[in-house]
């Protein structure tokens, strides 16, 4: 194996990663509980923002410790972003020794990581730093 399936291999393996994925899944279901809960209110005549990512992070930046939610939203989309990429780079190693549909499942892998980095990059714009830097330049 080379150095770099090696490294790849303990990437893989390691808690932090781990428990980085954990903390990107709770996040990915709080985001879309708060798109959820924004459609309903929405529904039911409330005002307010769109019911969509950008809606949900808007939301969590209106929050007391918005700031705070939205860098650990971005910090938890990164990992999802980082085990994806390792799962497309396991689908294309299974893929080369013969495994059958594995091109498929690398490039769904492939796909979830653009959304996953997407949603990572709408929160760190959506952060109340971020928003106030982006007005004065």
């Amino acid at each position: 194996m080379s150095l770099r399936a090696d490294n790849a291999e303990s990437v893989a393996g390691s808690k932090g990663l781990e428990w980085g994925v954990r903390a990107g899944i709770v996040c990915f279901g709080v985001v879309h509980l708060l798109i959820a809960w924004i459609a309903l209110n929405l529904a039911f005549g409330g005002g307010g923002t769109s019911a969509n990512q950008t809606g949900a992070l808007r939301t969590l930046s209106d929050n007391p410790f918005g700031a705070f939610l939205l860098w650990a939203v971005a910090a938890g989309f990164v990992a999802l972003v980082v085990w994806q990429a390792l799962e497309a780079r396991r689908h294309l190693a299974l893929r080369a020794r013969g495994g059958g549909k594995q091109t498929g499942k690398a490039v769904a892998a492939v796909v979830r990581a653009v959304v996953y980095a997407a949603v990572a990059v709408t929160a760190v714009q959506s952060a109340p730093g971020a928003r106030a830097r982006a007005s004065t330049t």
